[in-house]
C-alpha cells in the first residue's frame, strides 16, 4: 500500500513538473501585442496585415497589401523529394520595400504564404529594424524566431529594447517579466543594437 501510495504521489509529482515547464515557455502572440481597430496610419495598417495573415485571412489581407499578393517568388522557390517547398531566397521585388512598415508585411506574407526560410525571414526583419530601430513589432517577431530556434540571449536582447520602447504594452511587459525570471542576466558587453540588428544569423539547412 505504502508503495503504491508513494508511486501516485511521485507521478503526481511528474505531471506538476510537467505542467509548470509548459508554463515556463513565453508567449510570443503577436496578436496579443497588436490588435488595431483603426487602420488610418501606416503603422495601423501594417500591423493588422500581420495579424490577418497569422490567421491565415489572406482575402482580408489582400484589401490592405494588393500587390505583395502579385510578387513572383517562383525564381527564388526550392523544391525537392522529402520536404515541403520552401522560399530559399527573394528576388528584385525586395527593393520595392524599403519602408519599414512595408518590409514587416512583406516577411510575414512570405514566411507564411511561401514557407520561407528562417535566414530570409530573419533577414527580412533585421532589414526593417534597420530602416527603423523603433520598430517594436519587427522586434517582437525577431524575438520570437530567435527563441524559438533556441537563441534566447538574443530573444532577450531584443525584448529588453521593446521593454525600453513601449512599457507601457501588457504582452512586452510580460515577456520581459518572463525572461526576466527564467533567463541568465546577459551582461553588461553587449553589442550596439545598430550592431546586432546588422549581424547575420545562419539558420540550419532544410535537407
Amino acid at each position: 500500500m505504502k508503495i503504491k501510495l508513494t508511486l501516485i504521489i511521485f507521478l503526481a509529482a511528474l505531471n506538476g513538473c510537467s505542467s509548470a515547464q509548459q508554463k515556463q515557455a513565453p508567449d510570443f502572440c503577436f496578436q496579443d501585442y497588436a490588435s488595431p481597430e483603426a487602420l488610418e496610419a501606416k503603422r495601423d495598417s501594417s500591423l493588422a496585415f500581420v495579424n490577418l495573415v497569422l490567421n491565415n485571412e489572406f482575402e482580408a489581407a489582400e484589401k490592405l497589401y494588393p500587390a505583395i499578393f502579385k510578387i513572383d517568388v517562383a525564381p527564388g522557390m526550392s523544391e525537392g523529394p522529402g520536404y515541403e517547398p520552401y522560399l530559399a531566397e527573394v528576388g528584385e521585388f525586395v527593393y520595392d520595400y524599403t519602408n519599414t512598415y512595408d518590409i514587416v508585411p512583406l516577411a510575414v506574407f512570405l514566411e507564411n504564404r511561401y514557407n520561407s526560410h528562417n535566414n530570409v525571414y530573419d533577414m527580412l526583419l533585421r532589414g526593417s529594424l534597420r530602416a527603423d530601430s523603433a520598430n517594436v513589432a519587427a522586434m517582437f517577431l525577431l524575438a520570437k524566431l530567435r527563441y524559438e530556434n533556441n537563441i534566447t540571449d538574443d530573444a532577450y536582447f531584443l525584448v529588453q529594447h521593446m521593454m525600453k520602447l513601449e512599457p507601457e504594452n501588457k504582452k512586452v511587459r510580460e515577456l520581459h517579466a518572463w525572461f526576466q525570471d527564467n533567463h541568465e542576466p546577459l551582461g553588461m558587453n553587449l553589442p550596439s543594437f545598430d550592431r546586432f540588428v546588422r549581424e547575420k544569423v545562419y539558420y540550419r539547412e532544410l535537407d
